[in-house]
């Protein structure tokens, strides 16, 4: 989501920034209760803020639309705030079950014992004597399929590099050589 010259723009919809807020700001406003300033509440009234107090913390953002759009669906605060959320997690959720349907395929190969053993780290002399694990030797081979991976692997500068030679205890270069 992105702001610009008093729009809300995401992927999907543009909207303008005030008459979202306008609208949200009303639908709290008409909707959800005040006290009357001033006013000294009972002990009774005191009790029963406090149970709803608690209460509110559970509410969930679906109740709490309702509420705040007075029982409306779709109302001003449903549509700048819970339908993009839907959305959003909807999205999230198609690309999380294609992944995991990647994942199982690129696992199905292995048997239950070498599903087993991927954590188990074995040293390896031509990398230095790093000890890695099967998995971690999955994750750097594909996270290397382009010249900006390698470099980020293997720079002693940046954070990986510095973890697999921290693992090795092997000085290697402070930065890589095509690097300023």
């Amino acid at each position: 989501m992105a702001l610009r010259w008093n729009k809300l723009i995401d992927a999907h919809r543009e909207r303008s920034l005030s008459e979202t807020v306008e609208g949200v700001v009303k639908a709290i406003d008409e909707n959800l209760p005040k006290n009357a300033p001033g006013r000294v509440a009972t002990s009774k009234e005191e009790r029963r803020t406090g149970v709803r107090q608690f209460l509110n913390l559970s509410l969930n953002l679906n109740a709490l639309s309702h509420r705040i759009d007075g029982g409306e669906h779709g109302g001003a605060f449903f549509e700048a705030v819970k339908k993009p959320i839907d959305e959003a997690v909807n999205r999230l959720t198609v690309r999380e079950v294609a992944t995991a349907k990647k994942v199982k395929q690129a696992f199905s190969r292995y048997n239950k014992k070498e599903l087993r053993s991927m954590n188990v780290s074995k040293v390896i002399p031509e990398l230095g004597g790093v000890s890695l694990s099967k998995l971690e030797i999955l994750v750097i081979a594909l996270n290397t399929g382009n010249a900006d991976n390698l470099q980020r692997l293997t720079d002693r500068a940046t954070e990986i590099g510095r973890f697999l030679y921290a693992r090795s205890g092997a000085s290697g270069p402070q930065q890589s050589p095509g690097r300023a």
